[in-house]
């Protein structure tokens, strides 16, 4: 009875395992066609795509799942396919570093992009200058953020690059200038 009991836990935590694999593969897939809706990829391009999260999701600490929603909305923003994988990653680590989620990085950091006519190859670069103005000034990057989304549309005709938006952004809210204020 002893031997059957213990073979019957065995099989048991097996078939758990074997379950939760699957379960974690459809998902996966279902995320990967999320991504494919939006960034119009097929075929061996989507499972491109797929692997490169995969990896991505091997670096940081994150879920895979939750890494490719982020590649979702990074195409669902006009993220061109060449950059996704970088904004996704750069969305992921502010979201782990920072007061700003992952989600919330990734918007603003593209919506910063297009007001400023930057470069989206360059989003770490925005996002490295982010973290630096965070730590210098008694500001946090979530309130930079706000105040570069409302200041970035109100001086987009003045050419001001991404980081001169967020370093100004920096400057306003750690006087006490509400983003409303600031735009």
């Amino acid at each position: 009875i002893i031997g059957a009991n213990l073979f019957f836990r065995i099989g048991k935590s097996i078939a758990n395992g074997v379950g939760e694999a699957v379960r974690s593969m459809i998902e996966f897939e279902s995320a990967l066609v999320g991504v494919g809706k939006t960034t119009n990829l097929r075929g061996s391009q989507l499972e491109d795509l797929g692997r490169e999260v995969q990896a991505l999701g091997n670096k940081i600490p994150i879920p895979t799942n939750e890494l490719l929603k982020l590649a979702e909305t990074a195409a669902q923003l006009g993220v061109a396919r060449e950059n996704i994988l970088k904004f996704v990653e750069t969305a992921a680590r502010l979201g782990e570093s920072t007061n700003v989620s992952a989600e919330d990085a990734i918007t603003a950091l593209q919506r910063l992009t297009i007001v400023t006519g930057g470069s989206q190859g360059d989003v770490d670069r925005l996002a490295s200058s982010l973290v630096a103005l965070g730590n210098k000034f008694a500001t946090t990057e979530s309130e930079i953020l706000s105040m570069s989304d409302q200041l970035g549309r109100a001086t987009s005709g003045f050419g001001l690059s991404g980081e001169q938006v967020l370093g100004v952004s920096a400057a306003l809210t750690s006087m006490g200038v509400a983003a409303e204020g600031g735009g």
